[in-house]
């Protein structure tokens, strides 16, 4: 047997455990600094994600492998989808929060319609995996391309959905019904759930095997750059002096933003699914 899965021991364990606490307090004042200064945080995101890329493109090319340098674009290119859709979808945990406080007429606290999204994903997780294998049955399962621009196809019609609501559905003391900001929660969690379960397969796939977990850290940093955004945007839509007008607002370019981009990966879906060469 080798050292795999033997105790440690303990002389060795007490040195680690100093210098996992030496480590510990040397990062204290960065993450102070990061969470005190969200630019700076914004910069390093995005810095690593530029890092990220180069390394990818540049690998596939020092490999020689032409397949593998096609993947790594097409992985690169889902993973801005990625984060587009979770700087609209995290609107769930900000901003509509918010607009949930101070423009929804609900018979419960606003609070918990932070339980919509889990309650749903429950709901139609079953359902969605039930579908996808009846559809490769008939030869009508969406490629994994066509699933992210379904998913950014179901957040802008999740908003859109908002938007009419704020303009045409207001009762007299100018507020939404909770049901209807409720559907809004299902729609974007149905996009939720066309992206992010293939996504960690689909980068184990498209990724070489030595580039397999850099490549899983770069698919969580793309969920870090969207929430980064996603509180950007929310800082807009409930910042404003224009009060619901700002919400409607804010609400209206993502639910512009998400359908141009939804169908721009439709349209381009089979380019990208060229260059995955048959991942699936």
């Amino acid at each position: 047997m080798g050292p795999i899965g033997a105790a440690p021991v303990p002389a060795e364990s007490v040195g680690r455990v100093f210098k996992t606490l030496l480590g510990c307090l040397a990062v204290v004042p960065v993450v102070y600094l990061m969470l005190s200064e969200a630019k700076i945080v914004g910069y390093l995101l995005l810095l690593m994600f530029a890092v990220l890329t180069v390394y990818f493109i540049g690998s596939g090319v020092r490999s020689g492998d032409r397949v593998q340098l096609h993947r790594y674009l097409a992985m690169l290119l889902l993973f801005l989808a990625k984060i587009l859709f979770w700087g609209m979808f995290e609107q769930a945990g900000s901003s509509l929060n918010f607009f949930a406080k101070d423009y929804v007429d609900a018979p419960f606290d606003f609070t918990l319609f932070q339980s919509a999204n889990p309650v749903f994903i429950l709901l139609m997780a079953p359902v969605f995996a039930w579908l996808w294998p009846r559809l490769e049955a008939r030869g009508m399962n969406p490629s994994i391309p066509r699933k992210f621009a379904i998913a950014l196809l179901l957040v802008a019609l999740g908003f859109t959905t908002l938007v009419f609501s704020i303009e045409h559905l207001l009762d007299d003391a100018g507020k939404l019904a909770w049901s209807l900001l409720a559907l809004v929660y299902l729609i974007n969690t149905m996009g939720e759930l066309c992206l992010s379960p293939i996504g960690l397969s689909m980068v184990s796939k498209l990724a070489a095997p030595k580039d397999n977990g850099l490549a899983m850290g770069a698919w969580f940093l793309c969920t870090a750059i969207g929430n980064f955004a996603a509180g950007a945007i929310a800082s807009v839509a409930s910042g404003g002096s224009l009060g619901i007008a700002q919400y409607s607002a804010t609400y209206t370019q993502i639910a512009i933003g998400g359908a141009v981009m939804g169908f721009a990966f439709l349209l381009f879906a089979p380019l990208i699914n060229k260059l995955m060469h048959g991942v699936r």
